[in-house]
């Protein structure tokens, strides 16, 4: 089952769609942290909260970090 859909910009339509079907959403964006590598931590701890299985980064629009590849096996 997906546990959550997440985004790097406010309006995509994967996070709209997600939150029609009452999916948990969020969205993480570069912009709201000083460096990236604050914002790649924010991002992994956001997905963290969700406890997935596996993480599927289709359509997401910015590369990932070390944090967030640490935290999720990549």
């Amino acid at each position: 089952r997906i546990v959550a859909v997440g985004a790097d910009r406010d309006g995509t339509g994967g996070v709209e769609r997600a939150e029609r079907a009452g999916i948990p959403t969020f969205v993480c964006r570069l912009k709201d942290h000083e460096t990236r590598a604050a914002w790649d931590e924010a991002l992994a701890a956001q997905v963290a909260e969700h406890r997935p299985d596996l993480v599927v980064s289709a359509g997401f629009m910015k590369i990932v970090g070390p944090a967030f590849l640490a935290a999720f096996g990549g």
